[in-house]
């Protein structure tokens, strides 16, 4: 294939994958991203999927996501976790101080 073709066949893939992932609506059935769910052709069988596709950065951006969401969930687990460990410390603490102070009253 000619080169400057070529270029241009990869802009083009790029542009109707960013248009794909635009949140506006579908050149092909109308719906916006967020209802890709609902479209007639189903999901993937729209072609906004296709070309959804055709872009490198759409895996990385879907793999983004899973990972931004797993970290949020991590973080919300080590945060109520590290609540519990600074209740059970603080019972810890009060434990002790009682224990001195009945300790010093004997």
């Amino acid at each position: 294939m000619n080169p400057e073709l070529q270029s241009l066949t990869e802009e083009n893939t790029r542009l109707r994958a960013a248009l794909a992932n635009s949140p506006g609506a579908c050149r092909y059935c109308q719906l916006p991203k967020d209802e890709w769910s609902k479209c007639k052709s189903g999901f993937p069988g729209c072609a906004r999927a296709d070309d959804a596709i055709g872009c490198p950065e759409f895996g990385a951006q879907m793999e983004y996501g899973h990972l931004r969401d797993l970290c949020c969930k991590l973080i919300r687990t080590w945060r109520s976790r590290d609540a519990e460990n600074w209740m059970v410390t603080t019972d810890i603490e009060a434990i002790a101080e009682a224990v001195r102070y009945n300790s010093e009253r004997d």
